[in-house]
């Protein structure tokens, strides 16, 4: 899915108002807010986080595919068509 930036509670600022079903949510770290986000979403990667955390947790229990505590990298596929690879723990941009 392409890669959609999603600012949370600690952006200070409103969740995003323009995530679509299948895409691919990228943010610093999940909360609750996020929820909507999560289920539309193709599958999650964030910057920060573990095995325990928000974004973990939740995607579990969506089944959703989910890379925690990637880096600074994630930045790099807001906009673009992205795979997340959680067996592997990767992120790749497609060609298409």
């Amino acid at each position: 899915g392409k890669g959609r930036w999603v600012h949370g509670a600690h952006d200070d600022r409103e969740v995003s108002k323009r995530f679509n079903e299948g895409d691919i949510l990228l943010t610093r770290m999940t909360d609750p807010r996020m929820i909507d986000e999560m289920i539309l979403s193709a599958g999650m990667a964030t910057m920060i986080g573990g095995q325990t955390c928000h974004a973990a947790i939740v995607a579990r229990e969506l089944g959703k595919p989910c890379v925690i505590g990637a880096g600074d990298i994630v930045k790099a596929f807001v906009g673009i068509n992205t795979v997340i690879d959680a067996n592997n723990g990767r992120i790749y941009a497609t060609g298409s």
